[in-house]
């Protein structure tokens, strides 16, 4: 088409466009949720795009405002309701209509470097209306829809510079209105015409499946050495001279990191365990222990704009070693943010980065598919070590978060049915050996 430049497939980005129906979905409201911080991490990564047509961000805004309006007098007639209950009033406030459209256009513009803005025009208006009198998809007899047909055109604009990626739950845009179908025939035609393509999917979670594809894996090597250098500064010296021990070298392959996504769509939160070879420097020769190993437990934030680590916070810092004997040796120094729990308040979600590969899945049915496919798993554990693995399965379940994982000293305290067991910890062999089976039973978690 004149005017228009085709870029081809390999030049090409991916723009995601996300139609009001999805947008206001709990799962995915403002793309404020696990869901949306997966889609932009994804984004990122790949130089994408969120495309948003001026006649979308209009009625998105719309929406999500008054049901944000209609959700704040449901809590004013359920607390009148408790309040005539008890025959007291208790005190609480929620946003009226100004604040609740402020924090929405606080949203989008938060959002604006992501977003590949397309104002409506008259071109598109014209389009919208010929769909419109030859009964065209999204239109159809007796169903005229001028705004789907201009968000089309609005799509249309976009094939030239993306690979495009359209979710809508509108059966209208899909041929046969069934969403196995694809899309509509015409409106592949208009792709073709346009020299490019449009995936279209009926909820986030599938079209996540298909864009992270497209995603580089993670640096974790890079990440490993950028909290070493963070370290560097905070390791434990007295603790290894105490012990007549000297740090070596970073034990790269021992090391680990895991990531995490919250609702800051521009960072990744990181739980780490960095391993040091440690050489023993107060017994040379025939008595020298062995298997040196000092291992540092924290977790911190990792920009993904700029690549930096931040609010570093260290669990643990522990030296463990053989004897000459043989017999295995530690000490070590617990940190008192370990207890903090500061995830919880810092925190609406927190979720292993590997949630993309199934981001459809509840907590419940994660749990329901890890006892239905990954009974083997647990043929590793004792009778007591299965039990107390399947009761943090059902906390997890019930609250939908792995952040019971992430803190089992909490999640002990506050289960009736944990503390029943006495001490849990020492039933697993200590603290490093539950934390093991913890993260093993959320890797199992995340890949069924």
């Amino acid at each position: 088409m004149k005017g228009v430049v085709i870029m081809s497939p390999q030049q090409k980005t991916i723009c995601v466009v996300i139609d009001t129906n999805i947008w206001v979905k709990d799962s995915n409201l403002l793309l404020n949720t696990a869901i949306g911080s997966a889609l932009f991490y994804i984004l990122k990564s790949v130089d994408g795009k969120i495309g948003l047509p001026s006649i979308l961000e209009e009625e998105i805004t719309r929406h999500i405002i008054e049901d944000g309006v209609a959700a704040a007098e449901s809590i004013q007639k359920s607390f009148k309701t408790i309040s005539i209950i008890m025959g007291k009033h208790y005190s609480y406030t929620v946003p009226n209509e100004a604040e609740i459209s402020s924090a929405v256009q606080a949203r989008i513009t938060e959002l604006k470097t992501l977003l590949h803005k397309i104002p409506f025009t008259l071109p598109h208006a014209e389009s919208a209306l010929k769909k419109i009198n030859e009964n065209l998809p999204p239109n159809g007899k007796n169903n005229q829809q001028f705004k789907d047909s201009a968000i089309w055109e609005a799509i249309l604009e976009l094939i030239g510079l993306y690979t495009v990626h359209f979710v809508t739950a509108d059966k209208a845009f899909y041929k046969e209105k069934q969403y196995q179908n694809g899309l509509a025939t015409n409106l592949h035609l208009d792709c073709q015409q346009r020299g490019g393509e449009v995936y279209i999917y009926p909820d986030m979670a599938s079209c996540l499946k298909v864009i992270q594809n497209d995603m580089p894996p993670l640096d974790t090597i890079s990440l490993i050495s950028e909290i070493d250098n963070k370290l560097k500064s905070r390791l434990k010296i007295e603790l290894l001279r105490e012990n007549g021990f000297e740090v070596s070298s970073l034990a790269r392959e021992l090391s680990f990191v895991s990531p995490f996504f919250t609702e800051n769509s521009n960072e990744l939160a990181l739980t780490f365990e960095l391993c040091y070879d440690c050489c023993d420097v107060q017994n040379i020769g025939i008595d020298e222990r062995l298997q040196s190993v000092l291992k540092v437990k924290g977790d911190c934030f990792y920009a993904l704009d700029t690549n930096l680590i931040s609010e570093l916070a260290l669990d643990y810092q522990r030296i463990y070693w053989a004897d000459p004997s043989g017999e295995l040796q530690r000490r070590g120094s617990v940190y008192l943010s370990s207890m903090q729990n500061s995830d919880l308040v810092k925190h609406t979600f927190r979720e292993p980065i590997d949630f993309i590969r199934s981001p459809e899945l509840s907590a419940k049915q994660r749990r329901e598919l890890l006892l239905k496919k990954k009974t083997s798993f647990f043929q590793n554990y004792s009778e007591d070590e299965k039990a107390i693995l399947l009761i943090f399965l059902d906390e997890y379940a019930e609250i939908g978060s792995s952040v019971v994982f992430r803190h089992p000293a909490d999640t002990i305290m506050k289960s009736s049915e944990l503390t029943q067991y006495g001490d849990v910890i020492q039933m697993f062999g200590g603290q490093e050996k539950l934390d093991e089976a913890l993260k093993d039973l959320q890797n199992h978690l995340y890949s069924v």
